[in-house]
């Protein structure tokens, strides 16, 4: 079985050169040895009031980005966190597979 790797960023800066020497360059390298998948993880962004014009633009930009410097199809998968189909939660998934204990120990969770 091929070795995937899965990683993103938000779209909330600017990219510069800390980025492409220490992500983007060596995502293009390693794409071809792995199932590679590549994230705009813009629903991430929305931790924090967000511009929906201005994020949808910077989603635009970062997606011509990593064309730009080589990533994407037909070697790699370059998606938007909002563009999945389902309702986005991050209460639903751990609902059934954690306890309420447990889950108070995670950072962002409180307890009523």
């Amino acid at each position: 079985m091929r070795k995937r790797i899965f990683s993103g960023a938000q779209p909330t800066g600017n990219v510069h050169l800390g980025n492409y020497l220490g992500a983007l360059r060596n995502w293009v390298a390693l794409q071809n040895e792995y199932e590679s998948i590549f994230c705009i993880v813009n629903l991430h962004a929305l931790t924090l009031p967000q511009d929906p014009k201005a994020l949808a633009a910077k989603t635009r930009e970062l997606t011509r980005i990593y064309l730009a410097v080589g990533l994407g199809p037909p070697v790699s998968t370059i998606f938007a966190s909002s563009m999945r189909n389902r309702r986005p939660s991050a209460v639903k998934e751990p609902r059934g597979t954690c306890t309420v204990p447990s889950a108070v120990g995670l950072s962002g969770v409180r307890a009523s």
